[in-house]
């Protein structure tokens, strides 16, 4: 599936490890001393990431990217049925899936869902998504 993900640039990156640790969805590890996307279908393309970078290494690209596992979506829902991501990447799933109406049912859920403390900025941008998402509905 096309999607939005990071690009990190070997040459420039320093080895800081900021990023690895600004990575709350555990894409990123450090391997041989660079930053490595580790799993596609990890990263959430919002970046949080990327103000961490001192050297701007990551980048933003749309590419083709690892779909996401419908088993793992339905375990992150039940660890967090109201959250704005396990609702969002699940509906979005759907979406792509042909499955409009459920699709609805999890986007609804998740642009409803309640604020999280320190990710304000991601927060808006996947709300941004979610309302994209819905109007193609």
């Amino acid at each position: 599936m096309i999607r939005k993900i990071i690009q990190i640039d070997t040459d420039k990156c320093n080895g800081c490890g900021a990023c690895a640790n600004a990575c709350h969805e555990g894409a990123i590890a450090m391997v041989n001393g660079k930053a490595k996307l580790m799993r596609d279908d990890y990263c959430d393309g919002f970046g949080d990431c990327l103000p961490h970078c001192p050297t701007g290494a990551i980048t933003f690209v749309e590419r083709e990217a690892a779909a996401y596992s419908e088993q793992l979506l339905k375990q992150a829902l039940a660890i967090n049925p109201t959250g704005i991501d396990p609702n969002f990447f699940y509906g979005d799933f759907l979406l792509e899936q042909g499955d409009k109406a459920q699709a609805k049912i999890y986007l609804d859920k998740a642009l409803a869902a309640p604020a999280r403390p320190g990710r304000e900025v991601a927060d808006e941008g996947r709300k941004t998504e979610i309302r994209e998402r819905l109007a193609k509905l």
